[in-house]
Parts: structure tokens; C-alpha cells; sequence
């Protein structure tokens, strides 16, 4: 990916965050809002590598996180909080079947033009709003999502945008990893 040093939107390689390097950290007018973490085009992406970039996200504050290959691009959203959750806002396969049009749209997400202007943001939020958890929440009683009396012992079940999750306490001090495919 390559960025004008001069322009509003500038990258940053091998973005140090406390120690540790992100391969790319993304600045638009000084402010970060992305780092992405590239991979060998012969490596299939996994959590595993999701989870490497999260931790920089995490300690930064940057809210968006973008994970290549060169072949397959996946854009993730990070809401914090505990558990951290991360939502698939976008996946584009550039060897897959999709239409070129398709691929070149969903790509234009990812562009200086469209980054300065949030409109990923507006497409993240359609596809959280619009998800079958999200869905389900606003259309079934309150108490089928697991609201059980408090002398319950068991895990309670929390529906969010994309997933229905067991809440537990933590047991380790860094935040769970919660993917969640829209």
C-alpha cells in the first residue's frame, strides 16, 4: 500500500507500540486510525495473526484493523471495553470468484478519499445494525437472551451484533478476543 508522505493520510512502517512493531500504522491528519498487519501471500490468515495486531489496536486506541495477505484483505472494527470485541466489517478475496466491480468496491474502503471521510465507519455500522444477532435481539422477548434470576450460577448468554456469547469473568489480565462475522 503506498501513501504520499504528503498527503493528509500518511503511513507509518513498522509502527513501534510499547515495544513490539505493527507492520503499518495508518495516520489520517495526525490522528491513528488503523494498523495493518501484512502476511506472506502463501499464509492463510487466522486469529492467530488477528490477535498479534489487536494487541497494538488495544493499546493505542485505534478502532480499525486491517490484516493481508496481498491476496485476501480483512477489515476488522474493535470495540473496546471488556471483553474486547472485533467485528469483520469487510473481507475481499482478490483471486476469489467475486465480480471486479465488487472487489474494486469494497476496496474503495480502504482509499485515502474514503478513510478521511469515516465511510467505513458507515458501513460497519449498517452491518452490525442489520446482522441476524442483531436482528433477533429486537425482535424476541428479553428473556430468551438468558436475563435469569440473580441466584443463577450459570453463565449468562449475551447477544451482541453478530454472535451469541457466554459472559464469564476473565481469568487472564489481557482483554478475551471475541470475533465476530457479521
Amino acid at each position: 500500500m503506498v501513501w504520499a508522505s504528503t498527503s493528509t493520510l500518511t503511513s507509518q512502517p513498522k509502527y513501534q507500540v510499547k515495544g513490539e512493531f505493527a507492520d503499518y500504522g495508518l495516520r489520517i491528519d495526525r490522528e491513528l486510525v488503523a494498523f495493518i498487519e501484512v502476511k506472506r501471500v502463501a499464509t492463510k490468515l487466522s486469529t492467530r495473526h488477528l490477535r498479534q495486531v489487536e494487541m497494538y489496536a488495544v493499546n493505542e486506541g485505534v478502532e480499525w484493523i486491517i490484516l493481508t495477505n496481498g491476496s485476501v484483505w480483512q477489515v476488522y472494527h474493535l470495540t473496546g471495553g471488556l471483553p474486547v470485541a472485533i467485528d469483520l466489517a469487510l473481507e475481499v478475496d482478490l483471486l476469489g470468484d467475486a465480480q471486479l466491480a465488487h472487489k474494486v468496491g469494497q476496496l474503495f474502503y480502504l482509499t485515502r478519499e474514503s478513510l478521511k471521510k469515516r465511510q467505513i465507519d458507515e458501513l460497519w455500522k449498517a452491518k452490525r445494525a442489520t446482522s441476524p444477532a442483531s436482528l433477533a435481539y429486537d425482535c424476541l422477548p428479553r428473556q430468551s437472551f438468558g436475563q435469569a434470576d440473580s441466584n443463577d450460577s450459570h453463565p449468562r448468554r449475551r447477544v451482541t451484533a453478530g454472535m451469541v456469547r457466554e459472559t464469564r469473568t476473565p481469568r487472564r489480565s489481557s482483554p478475551p478476543l471475541e470475533v465476530r462475522r457479521l
